[in-house]
């Protein structure tokens, strides 16, 4: 009789769509939306706080920031 040979990449293959269909079934089960519509900071507090996160986030803020209205306070990642 002849022994049949396994593929290893039939089994990477298999396992990781396995995978991906078990984390997309149960991925998602107690997801909720919160919508925030007030924060309890001044417009120029939040926009000083954004810059602060941009700068300790990336290691260049110029090179992120496309745009910059502190007036409007918008800031454009």
């Amino acid at each position: 009789m002849k022994k049949l040979k396994s593929n290893p990449l039939k089994k990477v293959i298999f396992l990781v769509c396995g995978s991906l269909i078990f984390a997309a079934s149960f991925g998602q089960v107690n997801f909720k939306w919160e919508k925030t519509d007030s924060i309890p900071m001044t417009k120029t507090h939040l926009y000083s706080a954004t810059k602060m996160f941009i700068a300790e986030f990336w290691k260049s803020a110029k090179d992120v920031i496309q745009n910059d209205d502190k007036e409007a306070g918008i800031i454009l990642i």
